[in-house]
């Protein structure tokens, strides 16, 4: 990837700022427990996994599939492997007993099988919470034990629409604004539709007692990004990700009980366009809005408090909106622009003061398909630094980050070289011309063009 960074109404000085770029992708590693030296131990069960996922959250498969690797522990492995293996299944881990649980005891079953052995105790609920854990015996007689054994788990999301209790809300529709873009591959300039500002949503409640348990169901039309008390949500990026959202959209599932406090708390968001509204790729024709017009955001917060009772906090009409953010447009093609100048100061936090702002609207028209997310989600895996810089035109700097990649960049720009109202264009390419300059006639019409608006505050 090369990365061109033009400085406008900026002077020019020989000094760069590196940036540092984030890598997005599905990625999931797990250490394996450090050896207990002090005794031989047999072969054991490590890196348990539910639907091929580590400790999932808000499943919605009612029977999954359950899998794990075996470490040889002290015995030789040549030749060493499993010959039997027992699943219990608790609802707590508290209710785990010896070799037995309340939600299932597969028993002892003669088998080498350690992938895709099929939950088979009893039914499950909404919301239910399963905790796991195998024991082995291996061809040489070893055995290992529960009590030595990690726990795992997973977690039943929501199951049907009832469940949810919440609405899809956002900001009102405002006409569509045409704009005229060029493509490389065409004549004449092609018009799409410009994205809008992406909206803030937030939602302040009252919890009498930092809670036991907490979890929080998300989805939206579009992308989000969800915060809590000023920190933002998980480690998504992109959620809730591509699917064909006339058949299906995905909801996330995330555990905020450690962001949660007694008193006032804050729950925000901020949409984006994402492959709901967003332009889908380079073809014959502009593929825009495919799956609908409208971004719209479905939350809830279930609170579990200490005596078991629950506070549910849910989308609905008493959210406040705000339309004209500082991401002023963001589309995956065209880039994004970010006006600081728009900020607002401690939005997604308690001692901001949201009476200036809307009541987010309600849209009674959404009818979709709930699913929840089966995929490792994209995150950042990597930060990449530039192995080169160069300068082939005055206050035009190009960043080669050494490979191809998905992910944005991190600049940090400050001191007399920024000034008020000065506006930084950072531009993406996989190639240079001839003359070092960023080569993108082989990106059509997609600008990929991210640019930012420095306030009249240092940017930080």
């Amino acid at each position: 990837m090369i990365l061109d960074v033009m400085f406008m109404g900026l002077p020019v000085k020989k000094r760069y700022m590196y940036p540092k770029t984030y890598i997005a992708g599905s990625h999931s590693q797990r250490r394996d427990k450090t050896r207990d030296s002090g005794k031989k131990k047999p072969m054991f069960p490590k890196n348990l996994r539910c639907e091929y996922l580590a400790n999932p959250l808000g499943l919605d498969v009612l029977s999954p599939r359950l899998s794990w690797l075996l470490d040889p522990g002290d015995d030789d492995p040549n030749g060493l492997c499993q010959v039997a293996y027992q699943i219990i299944v608790a609802s707590s881990p508290e209710k785990f007993n010896a070799a037995h649980a309340d939600l299932w005891d597969s028993e002892k079953i003669e088998s080498p099988e350690t992938t895709q052995i099929v939950y088979g105790g009893k039914s499950l609920e909404s919301r239910a919470w399963c905790f796991w854990k195998v024991k082995v015996w291996s061809n040489r007689g070893g055995e290992s034990s529960f009590q030595e054994c990690e726990t795992a788990f997973w977690h039943v999301g929501l199951l049907s629409t009832e469940d949810w209790n919440a609405t899809w809300i956002g900001a009102p529709s405002g006409e569509p604004r045409a704009i005229q873009v060029t493509d490389t591959t065409r004549p004449a300039p092609v018009e799409i539709i410009a994205s809008d500002p992406s909206p803030l949503l937030r939602k302040q409640f009252y919890l009498p007692e930092k809670p036991s348990r907490a979890i929080l169901y998300v989805t939206a039309l579009g992308e989000y990004e969800t915060r809590l008390n000023g920190e933002r949500i998980g480690d998504h990026l992109l959620a809730p990700e591509w699917t064909d959202f006339g058949n299906r959209v995905q909801y996330q599932a995330y555990d905020v009980t450690a962001g949660l406090r007694e008193g006032e708390n804050v729950l925000s968001a901020m949409l984006a366009d994402g492959w709901y509204m967003g332009l889908l790729g380079p073809g014959d024709k502009v593929r825009q809005r495919y799956y609908g017009s409208n971004r719209r955001l479905l939350a809830k917060l279930v609170v579990e408090m200490k005596d078991g009772s629950i506070i549910e906090v849910a989308s609905d009409g008493s959210w406040k909106v705000f339309e004209n953010g500082p991401v002023q447009s963001a589309d995956h093609l065209m880039g994004e622009t970010y006006d600081a100048r728009l900020e607002q100061p401690g939005w997604d936090t308690l001692c901001f003061d949201d009476s200036g702002w809307s009541l987010a609207i309600v849209d009674t028209s959404v009818e979709v398909n709930l699913v929840a997310q089966k995929n490792e989600p994209v995150r950042v895996f990597d930060t990449l630094k530039p192995i080169a810089i160069t300068e082939p035109t005055p206050g035009t700097y190009v960043f080669d980050l050494g490979q191809n990649m998905v992910g944005w960049c991190e600049i940090r720009l400050g001191g007399d070289d920024v000034q008020a109202g000065s506006v930084i264009t950072l531009r993406h390419g996989e190639m240079l011309d001839l003359d070092g300059n960023l080569y993108v006639d082989n990106l059509r019409l997609a600008m990929v063009s991210p640019a930012f608006h420095v306030p009249w505050l240092p940017l930080r």
